[in-house]
């Protein structure tokens, strides 16, 4: 189905869920449903993904290169499980995710990770701590940071 389909945008759609699309390679997502959140997985070439206003995230993207939340207002955590399996991550873009409190200590073993960005004012100031001294070492990758 739809074998010529690389870039896919999908908003405010409750019921959908994704299945049998191998070539989308860069998806976007707004206003989801956990539905379609959890079908998101099934997308074994997904190389980039945008999530806006949701409040679940996928849990199993190895292919996955760019990885971006904004608006995420209920995110509080990037749960382990979705980053400990993102061995190809390149970028990590946080913006406008007001309730982000803390990113997993398993970010540190993003060896692919080269960028990753906090936009956001309040959410660049309560990671800031995350991001201070020894941790900011530890995730010794990370080319950019703003």
């Amino acid at each position: 189905m739809f074998p010529h389909l690389h870039d896919l945008y999908i908003s405010s759609c409750p019921k959908l869920t994704l299945s049998c699309l191998p070539s989308v390679e860069e998806l976007e997502i707004s206003c989801c449903e956990e539905e379609l959140v959890e079908s998101i997985s099934s997308l074994c070439g997904l190389k980039s993904l945008r999530i806006y206003r949701c409040s679940k995230l996928p849990t199993q993207l190895p292919a996955l290169e760019k990885l971006v939340f904004f608006y995420c207002d209920e995110l509080e955590c990037i749960p382990e499980q979705v980053l400990e399996a993102l061995n190809s991550l390149r970028t990590l873009e946080i913006d406008m995710c007001i309730a982000l409190m803390c990113l997993p200590e398993v970010i540190q073993h993003l060896t692919s990770l080269e960028v990753s960005t906090v936009l956001s004012t309040w959410t660049a100031f309560r990671l800031r701590p995350w991001f201070a001294g020894e941790r900011l070492f530890a995730v010794g990758s990370i080319r950019y940071l703003y």
